[in-house]
């Protein structure tokens, strides 16, 4: 999933690619037929640009593709994006996340709701009412600001080569 990886990278590594193919085969008709017309255009325009198929873009060629799908369409760079980020977030069990990747980039230590929901909550949406406690050591973005500063450096290296 070259796409989603330059909509959020580092998500391919994680496991996007089994999270989309997951999302796909539950996902409604209507989302289905979206992302098929998005992978579509995005697959005219690398042809048109490159002469080359998505899959073989090179890095920064694909930064170009995802622009212009910004510019383009942003109600679909949104879409994809969105799918980027459920991949790079979600439960493990959902195809993504690959150990817990996404988790630890935001700093933190494992499922962020591991007692999951009583019957209650679930039938009344009630909020929840019992109180969240950090894991030991638990610094919230921590691992976000390092990974930040580290992307932002890799961005401006691959610009000024």
């Amino acid at each position: 999933m070259p796409v989603l990886d330059a909509l959020f990278p580092g998500v391919a590594e994680a496991g996007a690619a089994g999270y989309a193919g997951r999302w796909f085969t539950r996902s409604s008709p209507e989302d289905r037929a979206r992302l098929r017309k998005a992978v579509a255009a995005l697959s005219r325009e690398a042809r048109a640009r490159h002469a080359r198929a998505i899959a073989r873009l090179d890095r920064s060629e694909m930064e170009g593709l995802v622009a212009w799908l910004l510019e383009e369409d942003a109600a679909v760079f949104w879409f994809l994006r969105s799918l980027a980020l459920e991949a790079g977030f979600a439960h493990p069990v959902h195809g993504g996340n690959k150990d817990g990747w996404g988790w630890r980039l935001v700093g933190a230590g494992g499922d962020p709701q591991p007692r999951g929901f009583t019957p209650l909550e679930v039938a009344t949406a009630a909020p929840v009412t019992r109180p969240v406690v950090a894991p030991p050591g638990w610094f919230p973005g921590a691992a976000l600001a390092a990974t930040t500063r580290t992307y932002a450096s890799s961005v401006s290296a691959r610009r000024e080569a």
